[in-house]
C-alpha cells in the first residue's frame, strides 16, 4: 500500500505542470420523442463556456450582447439527433451566438415539412432568437431574430446540407 501511495505522490504533481487547459462548459441535453415511435425519438445537446478570445476568435460580431463587446458565455456546441441519426450543424452555424439560455431556452419543434430547433438567448435588448430548420435530416437554413420583436425581418445564413461529418 505505501508503494502505490507513493507513485501516486510522484504522477500527480507532473500531471499537472504540463496537462492540456481545460474550458469549463456547461451543457444541456433534452430528449423525447417527436411521436410515439422510436424513429422520431431526438436527442439535443447544447454546451457554451465562459467567454475566451483564444477560443472564440474566428466570431466578428455577437448575438446576445450589448454591439461591440463580447457575451460572458458563448455556444461551443449544438449537436441534434434524430431516430439515432445525427444531423450535422456547423460550427458557422451557432459560434455567434453569446449568452444562450440553456436548457431553458432550448426546444424542438415538428412543422409539416420540417424540424425547428430554437436555441434562445441573450439579455433584455439583446435578447435573440435563433431558430434551425432541419429538412430530410439535414439543416437547411438559421434564422435568428430580436426576441423582443415580431416585426423585424430574420437574419437568415443557409447551408447546402452537404456538409459530412469526418
Amino acid at each position: 500500500m505505501r508503494f502505490h501511495t507513493a507513485i501516486l505522490l510522484l504522477i500527480l504533481p507532473f500531471s499537472a505542470i504540463g496537462g492540456e487547459k481545460r474550458v469549463l462548459c456547461d451543457s444541456c441535453v433534452l430528449n423525447g420523442h417527436l411521436r410515439d415511435t422510436n424513429m422520431t425519438s431526438f436527442v439535443i445537446k447544447v454546451e457554451d463556456a465562459l467567454y475566451s478570445p483564444a477560443l472564440f476568435k474566428d466570431v466578428v460580431a455577437w448575438q446576445g450582447s450589448t454591439p461591440g463587446t463580447p457575451p460572458n458565455r458563448a455556444t461551443c456546441m449544438v449537436t441534434l439527433r434524430i431516430g439515432g441519426i445525427a444531423v450535422f450543424i456547423p460550427y458557422s452555424a451557432y459560434a455567434d451566438l453569446g449568452n444562450p439560455d440553456i436548457p431553458n431556452g432550448v426546444s424542438l419543434t415538428q412543422g409539416e415539412n420540417a424540424l425547428n430547433l430554437y436555441i434562445r438567448g441573450g439579455e433584455d435588448a439583446n435578447a435573440y432568437i435563433a431558430k434551425f430548420v432541419v429538412v430530410n435530416g439535414k439543416l437547411t437554413k438559421r434564422e435568428l431574430v430580436p426576441a423582443n420583436s415580431t416585426d423585424s425581418a430574420p437574419q437568415v445564413m443557409t447551408f447546402n446540407g452537404n456538409v459530412k461529418l469526418r
